[in-house]
């Protein structure tokens, strides 16, 4: 059928949460920023080298311990460099930062095989920021972990801003990157800025917000039943990556805007009957791969194996070749997919493997040609599969949603109201 066809409207249940943002007179740029009130600079104060030979651990240790005892907003700074490390460099305490100049301050690892760069652990506000661990120039790292965050029951707070780590254009999304293990209800993470994968282990009990991180895959998994906190995503983008995303063991997690392209699949959905079901709310832009010809198996859009639970997938673009948005399903858990106002660019849904998999339509359209002439499009209508109980559940999406942005002003504009 050609030309645009009719809009289709849809009621749908307001949701318990209300608007995050009580007035139109809210502000999101800071009239003031937070500087460091005392530099204490590695190379200048304690001696680091930062010539990619010298050992500088044992200077970057003193100089982070300077900024720790000090406080009150002190930074231990690298001026741009390559700063070898043997020993891990541990973080901890209140109120202060470790930082450098950009992606040119780069820590080398040099230490025992299978070691981690950066220990973080019960941090008080405390910003690690503007740094890279390696990158493409630095040569190959015998590290095992690039930062790993532990934590406890007692409250923390830690901001990763121009962090970069492994994982980017790398299909190896078990290595590296940035970990974050047990960390309880009182803990905050703010990912203002990171590149590379992200590893989530039994951390369903902290608030964790990423505002803009790209590149690399994300994992989140562990059996931990404790699951009352909130992991976020506002904008994510992925390229050249097995998969964007590892949800596992059920867990939940909220998306606003995740971009993937030049992947070789999608997303992997995963879980046991043994742990609490989960929910994921994911929108985006676009979904993109091409499958290479020797290797058929690759380029499936979702795979589902026994995760129990909800999927809300919304607002992206299927674009992928070939033209088959492959939904692969294993398992027994009952599990729901609802597909909301998706675009199918010359592609169309192919669901297989066993019945417990629920699959819900509601909006969504579809292109079938765009003239090579004048560039019209040619739009076919994407049956409804589903619709009054797919409408009936999607105020729960909406709910995460609005909770995103809550975390979001709460954490990144506390003081957004106008004088």
């Amino acid at each position: 059928m050609g030309g645009r066809e009719k809009a289709r409207l849809y009621r749908v249940p307001a949701g318990r949460r209300k608007g995050s943002i009580r007035s139109a007179d809210r502000r999101f740029f800071r009239a003031t920023r937070r500087v460091p009130g005392k530099v204490f600079d590695a190379r200048r104060n304690f001696g680091a080298k930062g010539d990619g030979r010298s050992d500088d651990t044992a200077a970057i240790r003193r100089c982070i311990d300077a900024a720790r005892t000090h406080g009150k907003g002190a930074i231990a700074y690298l001026p741009t460099g390559d700063y070898v490390v043997k020993e891990t460099l541990k973080i901890t305490g209140t109120d202060y930062f470790v930082g450098g100049s950009g992606f040119r301050t780069r820590l080398i690892w040099r230490g025992t095989d299978g070691g981690t760069m950066v220990a973080v652990h019960d941090p008080d506000h405390v910003t690690l920021e503007h740094l890279a661990v390696g990158n493409h120039d630095s040569g190959p790292m015998n590290n095992g972990i690039d930062i790993l965050q532990t934590g406890s029951d007692r409250p923390s707070h830690m901001t990763y801003d121009g962090v970069f780590v492994y994982g980017m254009y790398q299909k190896q999304p078990m290595r590296k990157g940035l970990h974050f293990r047990r960390l309880g209800p009182g803990a905050v993470v703010v990912l203002s800025q990171v590149q590379g994968n992200l590893r989530f282990l039994d951390s369903a009990q902290a608030t964790i917000l990423a505002k803009t991180s790209f590149e690399g895959s994300v994992i989140v998994e562990g059996k931990d039943k404790r699951r009352g906190g909130f992991l976020g995503f506002l904008t994510r983008l992925a390229t050249i990556t097995t998969h964007g995303l590892y949800l596992k063991d059920n867990h939940s997690i909220v998306m606003s805007d995740f971009y993937i392209e030049q992947a070789d699949n999608g997303f992997v959905f995963e879980g046991s009957p043994d742990c609490p079901k989960g929910r994921a709310t994911i929108q985006g832009a676009k979904l993109h791969f091409t499958v290479p010809k020797d290797k058929p198996a690759k380029g499936t859009a979702m795979t589902f194996g026994n995760y129990s639970g909800q999927v809300f997938f919304g607002h992206h673009q299927f674009y992928v070749e070939p033209t088959s948005v492959r939904v692969a399903h294993t398992g027994t858990s009952p599990a729901e997919l609802f597909l909301l106002a998706n675009l199918f660019y010359r592609t169309k849904l192919a669901v297989s493997g066993e019945g417990a998999l629920k699959v819900r339509l509601v909006g969504n359209e579809g292109v079938a040609t765009v003239s090579p002439v004048d560039g019209s499009v040619n739009y076919l209508e994407a049956k409804d599969v589903g619709p009054q109980e797919a409408l009936k559940q999607l105020s729960r999406a909406l709910d995460d949603l609005r909770k995103l942005g809550e975390v979001d002003l709460r954490l990144n504009h506390p003081d957004g109201q106008r004088d």
